[in-house]
């Protein structure tokens, strides 16, 4: 195995002899910044640690604190509260929060280039996506649907199945900074301080970069928001990497200011999470006992609501094991999500970003030096919880939501292999639909009912005698809700309350039952482009259920007395 080399950034520093000082005084000046940060006069450093060549043991890179001045206004924030623990929170399911990140290894950026924030990132915000809101990242990045057996979502085994995440493209024959600078040496640039061999490597650096701003992944995106607010600097002119600036690279590790750099353009980015989401953070006030144990604690208190906290800290490998930092003893720092708190044994957990081997880690034994600094979001009350589509129970042949416990399919128009017309008179037809994503199968009755200008289901009862048009759904499975877009096909259907009925009812004992009157119990959209949201909770032991309708005088020239069923939500009992 190669040795992992230090990155860049060292051999950019390395000659102002650089290093982790000692002393409680400031490393650099505190940027005019718009939101409170809990204590935030300290710079913790650089973090480089990258993924170990596998198989093989764990080796870290270099941990490089930095000197840079960054006066900038990119950390545009709503105000935040001093308190890390004050505001708009949660509490989660605590021990899904554990199952998540326990078998989270694959579907995360990979971490061979010292990328560990950008990974940290990733995790961190794979969970909102999963447990709270599917907007967090938006669908392109996201993993395939995990698919697994409802049994197995806790199981303590980390190769049980992998959680779903951002999908990823790079393997571990992808080059490492190392191999990277093999290449330039063997190139016939040998001299590691001169000004060729570190643009040669700005170059195959910024070569990675682009691959993955090009291929359109997530860690590509915020690659993008870096070096877009200059938290990578490319040494280049604009035409060739798009950004000119007078300094070569500092690798593409993260400090502190990157990390908020960058998680605060990525929220700010986002419309579904602007105004919506925010982060508090800390890091340590000093280079002292204390600081070091209030950071612990207030991650611990975190952890303990059951939300994940992202942040970072710094080790030394103690290879003769004596409990002190030896000279020749290699010092690192990295960002990972911590996620899990033994209180009998005052131990906490994370995920190291390294595969599902490292996926459960001591991170008191790991950060033997400190732990640094660390982020946590607040999300007020309107971003609510949503349906998210990223695990499927193939015993159930459902979606699994973890934020709202519930198993679900969810039904479009085109699901449905209906024709684009409603019917012959008075003939009633039964269909089999197959749902594709979960295998899911139930069968429809239907009269008057058809796919109409492959927008959405209508049922029309207003064109011939007896008046009556109805879609009705068996399953074998007992349903607890639907959740439905509704609205009429357009403001003039020629029905009314007093001459007609619009009903969603449900079999009960070879009789159908009310559940929601369309005319009584709610108002309809007549704007087919903007329906009306129903929700409807079904009585115990419900399988079937239909969308009724009946008119007085039906005789009529045209379709009408159009009802429009567009998606739809069917949530099951558990």
């Amino acid at each position: 195995m190669k040795i992992l080399t230090i990155l860049i950034g060292f051999l950019l520093l390395c000659s102002n002899n650089i290093g982790v000082s000692t002393k409680n005084d400031c490393f650099y000046e505190k940027p005019d910044i718009s939101y409170k940060q809990a204590v935030s006069n300290y710079d913790t450093g650089y973090f480089y640690q990258t993924d170990p060549k596998c198989p093989g043991p764990q080796i870290a890179e270099n941990f490089l604190p930095s000197t840079t001045k960054l006066n900038k206004s990119f950390l545009q924030m709503p105000p935040q509260p001093i308190d890390p623990f004050e505001g708009d929170t949660f509490i989660s399911n605590k021990n899904y929060l554990t199952a998540y990140y326990s078998h989270l290894g694959e579907n995360i950026p990979k971490n061979i280039l010292g990328i560990c924030g950008y990974t940290g990132i990733s995790m961190f915000l794979s969970f909102y996506d999963n447990y709270w809101n599917d907007d967090f990242i938006p669908e392109n990045y996201d993993s395939n649907p995990t698919k697994l057996n409802s049994s197995n979502l806790y199981s303590t085994s980390a190769h049980a199945y992998e959680s779903p995440g951002v999908w990823n493209n790079i393997t571990y024959s992808d080059p490492y900074i190392s191999d990277l600078i093999e290449e330039i040496i063997q190139s016939g640039i040998t001299d590691k301080s001169s000004i060729e061999f570190k643009e040669a490597l700005d170059r195959k650096i910024m070569n990675e970069v682009y691959k993955q701003v090009d291929a359109g992944t997530f860690l590509g995106k915020l690659f993008q928001i870096a070096i877009a607010n200059g938290s990578i600097k490319p040494h280049f002119i604009e035409s060739e990497y798009h950004v000119a600036n007078p300094e070569y690279i500092d690798g593409i590790g993260v400090s502190y200011n990157i990390m908020n750099s960058v998680l605060s353009d990525y929220i700010s980015d986002n419309e579904h999470l602007f105004d919506k989401v925010s982060f508090v953070t800390s890091q340590m006030n000093g280079n002292n006992v204390y600081e070091k144990q209030r950071i612990r604690n207030e991650i611990v208190k975190i952890v303990k609501t059951g939300r994940p906290v992202l942040m970072g800290g710094r080790g030394y490998n103690d290879t003769n094991h004596n409990g002190v930092k030896d000279e020749n003893e290699q010092s690192f720092g990295h960002v990972v999500v911590a996620y899990d708190y033994d209180e009998v044994n005052d131990i906490l957990y994370g995920n190291m970003g390294w595969g599902s081997s490292y996926s459960h880690t001591n991170l008191d034994q790991y950060f033997n030096i400190q732990m640094s600094d660390y982020w946590t979001l607040n999300i007020n009350s309107s971003l609510p919880k949503n349906i998210t589509n990223n695990y499927i129970f193939i015993d159930k042949n459902a979606y699994f939501c973890p934020g709202l416990n519930k198993v679900y399919n969810k039904i479009s128009p085109k699901d449905y292999g209906f024709s684009q017309s409603y019917g012959e008179v008075n003939i009633t037809t039964t269909t089999i639909v197959n749902l594709a994503n979960t295998n899911e199968s139930f069968s429809t009755n239907r009269m008057r009912c058809g796919f109409i200008e492959n927008q959405c289901i209508n049922i029309s009862p207003k064109r011939y005698e007896p008046g009556i048009a109805y879609l009705e759904y068996s399953f074998s499975k007992t349903i607890s809700e639907i959740e439905v877009d509704l609205s009429w096909w357009s403001s003039e259907e020629w029905v009314y309350p007093s001459t007609s009925s619009y009903k969603i009812e449900y079999l009960d004992s070879g009789n159908y039952y009310t559940a929601v009157d369309l005319w009584n119990d709610v108002t309809l959209s007549y704007n087919r482009n903007s329906p009306t949201k129903v929700i409807v909770t079904f009585p115990v032991g419900a399988n079937v259920f239909r969308f009724y309708s009946f008119v007085n005088n039906p005789i009529n020239d045209r379709n009408k007395g159009r009802l429009s069923i567009f998606d739809m939500i069917i949530t099951y009992e558990s």
